[in-house]
């Protein structure tokens, strides 16, 4: 029973240890004679006590170190015994769906509200220009909620196969995308500087401007007021690298590794943790290797190398 992924024990009408693997004794067991000698969890003693008790099979959650389990116990001839299984990341994924959920209705609750406050003032509305910049706002939210309701369409489902893939021109899909972003540039004093060394990419228009976009706002929403983002493309032997530089607050090392995964954020970030999530499917589908280095307060490069080839 060595090779099960659950902890397996098997006691004695006396409580003495019959059996017990080795993945039981690395999570919960010790040296002991007895169940309530040779088991460490306070909770599982007592659930196993339950069971000689009641003769009644028993389940339960319960948490150690950190870790939770679920508990099972069964009669065996005389005595009883458990399977425990570790459903740590299983809970920690519910919870982190559960947290995704709730933003996700915040996130798109707030530019509907938007929207609605705005058309109901233009029903009084009589001044053209007012009215002009009051539709402008209501526009921005809109577009916010369908690029966030994309981006989760894109992760759960999008295989990125099967779309038509042509030159790119970089210039045209960055402008638009700087446009897009103008207002949090202006409003943070940060300067964009550009150099495409590559003017072009082979790939999808849309999924090329998903990942621009999304390196770019991160570049801006984690920088400092009056900071520097650089966007250059190269080419690198058989690669065209985009890459997307800031002066901004930086990442915690520990973080890196994570911070491609869906649900992980930055400290100060107010979103979803899905962009940069996004990036990394988008560029799995080209092929492509992303490349961050960061150091804390000095700012964050992001560099994606797509093969010439894709």
């Amino acid at each position: 029973m060595n090779f099960l992924e659950e902890g397996v024990a098997i006691f004695d009408g006396e409580g003495n240890v019959k059996f017990m693997n080795q993945r039981l004794k690395e999570s919960l067991g010790k040296e002991g004679r007895t169940y309530y000698e040779s088991l460490r969890s306070v909770e599982l003693i007592g659930l196993i006590q339950e069971t000689y008790q009641t003769r009644t099979p028993q389940e339960k959650g319960i948490t150690f170190r950190d870790r939770t389990y679920a508990v099972r116990t069964f009669l065996y001839e005389d005595g009883v015994g458990i399977l425990v299984k570790d459903i740590t990341d299983r809970e920690l994924m519910k919870e982190t769906q559960k947290e995704f959920l709730a933003n996700l209705s915040h996130e798109l609750k707030t530019p509907l509200a938007v929207v609605m406050n705005t058309l109901e003032t233009l029903l009084d509305m009589e001044e053209e220009s007012v009215k002009r910049e009051l539709i402008g706002r209501a526009l921005k939210r809109v577009k916010e909620a369908i690029s966030l309701t994309e981006t989760v369409y894109m992760l759960s489902f999008s295989k990125g196969k099967g779309k038509v893939r042509e030159e790119v021109n970089l210039e045209e899909v960055l402008s638009e995308v700087l446009k897009d972003l103008e207002e949090n540039i202006k409003e943070k004093e940060i300067s964009v500087e550009i150099d495409l060394k590559e003017k072009c990419l082979k790939g999808n228009r849309e999924e090329i401007k998903v990942i621009i976009r999304n390196l770019l706002q991160n570049a801006v929403e984690y920088n400092k007021r009056g900071g520097k983002v650089l966007v250059e493309t190269r080419k690198d032997e058989n690669a065209i690298v985009l890459s997307v530089e800031d002066t901004g607050i930086g990442i915690e090392n520990r973080k890196i590794p994570l911070i491609l995964e869906p649900f992980v954020k930055g400290e100060e970030s107010k979103g979803l943790g899905l962009g940069l999530a996004l990036v990394k499917k988008i560029a799995q589908n080209y092929g492509a290797k992303i490349n961050i280095q960061s150091e804390r307060g000095k700012g964050t490069k992001v560099e994606i190398r797509f093969p010439e080839k894709v």
